[in-house]
């Protein structure tokens, strides 16, 4: 654990627009830990949702393209499928 406590934000409803009401404080490990463990498996989860919809639309743009691109004109992420050649080898097929 990188710190001493962990910490959660209450809120006052389900909703993930709902206004934070308060602050837990977590300070020993044993009820630290869920809670951080819960925070990597989410950043994993939205990392991994990024990429697939950054691929999806890298296919798109090959398609589109017709698996030549000159001018890059899509986000970063997009792009850098098809510099890595992930794109033209799943276009190819």
């Amino acid at each position: 654990m990188p710190g001493r406590y962990e910490y959660e934000p209450i809120k006052k409803g389900t909703g993930r627009t709902s206004p934070v009401i308060g602050i837990r404080f977590l300070f020993t490990k044993k009820k630290a830990l869920p809670v951080t463990e819960a925070k990597e498996v989410k950043a994993h989860q939205q990392s991994q949702k990024k990429q697939i919809n950054a691929l999806r639309k890298a296919l798109e743009c090959a398609k589109k393209k017709n698996g030549f691109c000159a001018k890059q004109d899509n986000t970063k992420l997009v792009c850098e499928f098809c510099e890595k050649g992930y794109v033209l080898r799943d276009y190819k097929k």
